[in-house]
């Protein structure tokens, strides 16, 4: 679940890229190239272990990756 915050939402995942991955169908480095990506673009923010904050949303919805 994302918390709102007056930055954005915090987003916090409880899970490796791998495990990711795993979920979606995906591979592990096509997964960390995706959000790597999305952090250069600032659609978000890695603000600790786990946890991204979206600034926001409605870059992350017209993202081309997604």
């Amino acid at each position: 679940d994302g918390r709102q915050t007056e930055e954005g939402i915090l987003l916090s995942l409880d899970l490796t890229m791998e495990q990711l991955a795993a979920i979606i169908g995906s591979s592990r480095q096509t997964v960390s190239t995706i959000i790597n990506g999305m952090q250069r673009a600032g659609v978000i923010c890695k603000v600790g272990r786990g946890v991204y904050r979206i600034p926001n949303l409605d870059l992350l919805k017209n993202f081309p990756s997604l």
